[in-house]
This record gives C-alpha cells, sequence and structure tokens, in this order.
C-alpha cells in the first residue's frame, strides 16, 4: 500500500515539473519539487512484526516524509525446546513465541530419585523426564515383591498368633502356639495369663487369697488390718474392725499395768447413789478373791456385791454391751445388774443401767449402747439378793462404735 502511496506522490511529482508546480506549498505559494533521500529505517522489523522506513525531502525548509513497510524477519528457531505431545519436541523462535515445525523425538531418562518402588501391597511407578524440554512419562511396576513376615507378632485367637507383614496389614497364615509368661497379670477381680508374644490374655479368674497376715493390729480403739496375698502377687488390705474387749477371752489374774480390766467388789449406797470399788489382790491359779468372792473367766462366786470394770481408751465415745450369764450354785437367787461410768477422777458420771434380774437359775441377756469418754471406767456391778449364789456361763463384751470420718 505505501509503495502505491509512494509511486502515486512521484507521479505527482513529476506532473507538477512537467507543469511548473510544486508538490507541497512554499512561501507566497512558490511550489517545488521534492528530492528524496535514500530512506531510513525508523522501525526495525522483527519475526512478529513489520520495520517502517522513511522518506525525507532534502530541500531546505521542506519538512515532508513518507514511509515504507519493511519485511518481518525470519524465525530464529534456536530458543528452548518446546513438548508438542507425547512424541517429541521441537524449538522455539528465539525473538518470540513461535514453535518450529521440524519436531525431534523425546530423550526421556528415568529420574531415580523419584522412583517409588513397588510394595507387597501396591504397585509401584517410575518416572522419565525428556532432558530436552522437561516432558514426563510414567510407567508402572506391577511386579510385586513377596511379603515379609518379620513384623510384631499379632493375636489370631485363643489358639494362637502369627506375625504381621513388616510392610502391611496381612497376617502370616502359619499360626505359633502362644507361650505365657512365667508372671500372671492381675487386677482388682482377678488374674490371667498372658502371652508374651503378642499380648494376648486368657479370661480372668478370681483370686485365691492366703489365710492373711496381720499388718496391724486391732486394738479397742484401734482398727486392724489384714493382708491377703494371692497367689499371682496381688495384695488387698483389709479393715478387721475394733477389737472387742471380751471378758471371758481376756481374763487373766496378773494383768499388767496396761491391762484395762479389772475386779473387786463394791460398797454401794443409794442415797445419794454412789459406790466405792476396791480392786481384788488376792489370786489363786485361775480367779481373783476379795472377802470370799471369787471371779473368773466365764464364772462368778458371789457373797455380795462384786464389779468388773473396764477403763476407756483414747478417741473413743460410745461403745455398745453384750451381757449373758446364766445363775448357778445350790441357790441361784437373784442377781441385780447395773452398769455405771466413774471418771478418771472416781467420780459417778452420768445415770446408771439397769440391766436386768434373774430369777431361779434364768438366763440372763442384755444389750445397749451408751456414751462414754477417754479415762473413763464401765463398772458392770452384781448385787446378790439373798446372799451366796453363782453365775455359770457368764461373758461380759464391750465394742467400741465411735462414729468414724
Amino acid at each position: 500500500m505505501k509503495k502505491l502511496i509512494a509511486a502515486v506522490a512521484a507521479a505527482v511529482m513529476v506532473l507538477g515539473a512537467a507543469t511548473g508546480l510544486s508538490a507541497c506549498g512554499g512561501d507566497g505559494g512558490n511550489g517545488h519539487e521534492h528530492v528524496w533521500n535514500d530512506g531510513e529505517i525508523t522501525t526495525l522489523p522483527t519475526c512478529a512484526v513489520a520495520g517502517v522506513k522513511t522518506f525525507r525531502c532534502t530541500v531546505e525548509g521542506c519538512t515532508e516524509s513518507y514511509t515504507e513497510p519493511v519485511e518481518k524477519i525470519a524465525h530464529d528457531f534456536t530458543g528452548e525446546w518446546v513438548e508438542v505431545d507425547e512424541s517429541g519436541h521441537a524449538r522455539k523462535c528465539a525473538n518470540c513465541d513461535e514453535v518450529g515445525e521440524e519436531a525431534e523425538a523425546h530423550g526421556f531418562v528415568e529420574d531415580t530419585e523419584r522412583l517409588i518402588p513397588a510394595t507387597c501391597h501396591s504397585d509401584g511407578k517410575k518416572i522419565y523426564v525428556c532432558d530436552g524440554c522437561g516432558a514426563e512419562k510414567t510407567e508402572d511396576i506391577t511386579e510385586r515383591p513377596e511379603h515379609d513376615f518379620t513384623g510384631e507378632w499379632v493375636e489370631v485367637d485363643e489358639s494362637g498368633h502369627a506375625r504381621k507383614c513388616a510392610d502391611c496389614e496381612t497376617i502370616d497364615e502359619d499360626i505359633i502356639t502362644h507361650t505365657y509368661k512365667e508372671t500372671l497379670e492381675y487386677n482388682n477381680d482377678g488374674h490371667r495369663q498372658v502371652c508374651e508374644d503378642c499380648g494376648f490374655g486368657t479370661e480372668f479368674v478370681g483370686h485365691e487369697f492366703d489365710g492373711g497376715t496381720v499388718v496391724v493390729e486391732a486394738a479397742f480403739n484401734r482398727k486392724g488390718e489384714v493382708r491377703y496375698v494371692c497367689g499371682c502377687g496381688y495384695e488387698k488390705t483389709e479393715e478387721t474392725g475394733f477389737a472387742e474387749a471380751n471378758y471371758r477371752e481376756e481374763f487373766t489374774v496378773s494383768p499388767d499395768d496396761d491391762c484395762p480390766w479389772v475386779y473387786g467388789t463394791v460398797e454401794y449406797t443409794w442415797r445419794p447413789e454412789n459406790f466405792t470399788f476396791t480392786a481384788a489382790t488376792e489370786t489363786t491359779d485361775e480367779a481373783w478373791k476379795a472377802d470370799g468372792n471369787e471371779i473368773k473367766a466365764g464364772w462368778i462366786n458371789s457373797d455380795g456385791n462384786v464389779a468388773i470394770g473396764y477403763k476407756i481408751a483414747a478417741g473413743i465415745t460410745k461403745i455398745k454391751y453384750d451381757l449373758s450369764y446364766t445363775g448357778g450354785g445350790d441357790d441361784p437367787g437373784r442377781f441385780s445388774v447395773r452398769i455405771w461410768r466413774t471418771a478418771a477422777d472416781g467420780t459417778l458420771v452420768g445415770n446408771s443401767v439397769f440391766i436386768s434380774q434373774n430369777a431361779d437359775g434364768g438366763e440372763v441377756t442384755a444389750s445397749g449402747e451408751m456414751e462414754t469418754a477417754e479415762g473413763e471406767t464401765v463398772y458392770l456391778i452384781f448385787f446378790h439378793e439373798s446372799g451366796w449364789s453363782q453365775v455359770d456361763d457368764f461373758n461380759y463384751v464391750l465394742t467400741n462404735v465411735t462414729p468414724q470420718n
């Protein structure tokens, strides 16, 4: 097009020269004939865009010019390789994004660092990369290795266990009989055998305890403790409660200084009601004797008023008493029984408790509770109403029932 414009312009100039007219206006309307230079490339051509060549008039004072296009230059297919398809690649133009038509086959090389080996439970994968354009392709590895049965032992059932594959969850079909530990596993409810390889445990069976070992001796003001041990090694400790103060079982003719039991006679007054206790000092091999009275385990020979006392230890605020006896001898007569408490200084505390009477040798039983305190002595006092008599099968038990926190 520009060449056409240039040709037309030249024809006009020739026509102007022939007619003596200028192709452009000048001062005073005087024209001149353009004299064009050889032209100058003002825009370089590329493979994507045509260039521009500009021609200018050389007549002094004239600023006229015209342009002609400059053809594009050829592509320079020396740029980077570009993937064309899965079969090959081609060069890209060094100056634009045009890709050449001359394709070459990919040069695939395995990327060993990205290899995914096949395992016993999954296929593997090889990855290849073209060393020219970077295109990738993969290849499955379908040949899997055998299971590696060197993993942990796994319980199969109560009969045995088997190895697990070191690389997956598959369990070997070769079942091995359980190997039980020498020591039993136990809890509060029982014990069982445990396989030392897979941890399988048999059903728990109940403990079989020994006869028990006293670890804390029970006392009237202290609960006892007994430890029981099963053959499996499990231990349990149980409280045995407070020890009873049992006259019949604890009777002795020669107690030490700490013995809480005392035996003797009383002088009783009624107005005001009070008594004076005198401890027996004379003894035989099996009894205390005082003023014709005898007191021994399970038996009392009475010719007056006799008393049995028990001194209360620390921390006790309430006791329970249980009493039983049968009148005996040639004339059982009638016994009135009372319980009194005395403070540490001997003064009476609270009211007396009337237990019962027995007539003609009848059996007497009585039980009850009473408040008490440290240092007090609880006296059980027999009043024989008609002279000499005996008490057979006598037992007197005190129990600590102090509330526990």
